[in-house]
């Protein structure tokens, strides 16, 4: 019998899918929640966004306007705006209620891989395949200035939740986290082998949580910028990790079609999911953390609830 005396029990080593939605014609590349728990957004390769009702899974709203694959979106702190970045090097900027495109931000000389909207909702950061980070004003919808530094695609981003900071993670094989008011480098935490394809703060700000394409995901103190743990079990790419809202548990996606669910303290794994029929690319936690969403190159979105066994 396994030993488990000092183990943590996370209520997400029992998730269940409570319901699989199904309307995109590609892969599914990004999900997101809306910070009231009420909605869901997807982004895929067929080039559209689709905004789904998280309760009951019927689809609100299809999003269509980019020229190609859509690579990744947030949702704004006051659930009104939804940014989506594309392989067509333009950012996108939707009313999350009515569905109508409010704004196209243009400028990037290369796919834009992924943004983040800082806490105050005034700002967007973009991470582009030209190797920048670009910032944004939302509210005239003009560009700010770009920060440069990382030597490939930059894949992934996260502001900090005080929203001083970024982290971005990079082809280059490293994570940079970066004052967002004066765009220099703090830190660049080494330590993966591979492209880093995923980054997300814990809540209090002091640990990062990187996803890798070298198979694992890694626990970092911001403080030493040293490596906490090391969380290895995947066969394939960790396309995306996700922080549960109370600091205790990571959720990873991977090319493995699997979830992995592990203790964030102690780096230990906790449960292996079977999720998808194919990579999953993308994972998110609800605010009050009862519902975790993934997407897939499967073409699907699943939602799951914690419930009992």
């Amino acid at each position: 019998m396994p030993e488990n005396t000092n183990q943590q029990y996370s209520p997400y080593q029992v998730m269940t899918c409570l319901r699989t939605l199904e309307g995109h014609s590609d892969s599914v590349t990004c999900v997101a929640i809306s910070p009231d728990g009420k909605t869901i957004v997807s982004g895929s390769r067929d080039n559209t966004l689709k905004i789904w009702d998280l309760p009951t899974g019927q689809l609100i709203h299809n999003l269509a306007g980019h020229s190609s694959w859509v690579f990744g979106l947030a949702i704004r702190a006051d659930g009104k705006i939804v940014i989506s970045c594309s392989e067509d090097n333009s950012l996108k900027v939707w009313d999350l209620q009515t569905g109508q495109l409010r704004m196209t931000l243009e400028g990037s000389s290369g796919a834009v891989l992924s943004v983040a909207i800082k806490p105050d909702s005034k700002t967007a950061v973009s991470g582009s395949s030209d190797k920048t980070i670009k910032l944004w004003d939302l509210q005239p919808g003009r560009f700010l200035r770009a920060i440069e530094g990382h030597l490939d695609w930059v894949n992934s981003l996260a502001i900090s939740p005080d929203g001083k900071t970024v982290a971005s993670g990079s082809n280059d094989k490293t994570i940079k986290v970066w004052d967002l008011q004066t765009g220099q480098v703090l830190r660049t935490l080494e330590g993966h082998s591979n492209a880093v394809n995923s980054v997300a703060f814990s809540p209090n700000g002091s640990t990062l949580v990187s996803g890798s394409s070298d198979k694992t995901a890694k626990v970092w103190d911001l403080q030493t910028g040293k490596i906490s743990s090391t969380l290895e079990g995947h066969s394939n790419w960790v396309t995306s990790v996700a922080i549960s809202p109370d600091g205790k548990t990571v959720i990873s996606a991977s090319r493995d079609n699997t979830l992995s669910v592990w203790d964030l303290q102690t780096g230990r794994l906790q449960r292996i999911i079977e999720a998808h029929s194919h990579w999953v690319n993308s994972v998110a936690i609800s605010p009050d953390g009862n519902t975790v969403v993934t997407s897939s190159r499967d073409k699907t979105v699943k939602v799951w609830g914690l419930g009992s066994n």
